[in-house]
């Protein structure tokens, strides 16, 4: 399921200007779900992330 995601994310980010961005933020969601959290991501900074998503859609 994270793969999906990963996929879906960086297809999307793919095609934004910003490339800088496109990379560091699928690193972070790997680090987050598959490894040691080293960047100290936390259940609230995705929900808040992901919830200025949510009121767009």
């Amino acid at each position: 399921m994270v793969l999906v995601i990963l996929s879906r994310l960086l297809l999307t980010l793919n095609q934004t200007n910003n490339k800088s961005y496109s990379y560091t933020l699928p690193e972070y969601m790997v680090d987050y779900f598959a490894f040691d959290n080293e960047y100290g991501s936390t259940d609230q900074l995705w929900q808040n992330y992901f919830l200025a998503f949510n009121h767009l859609a």
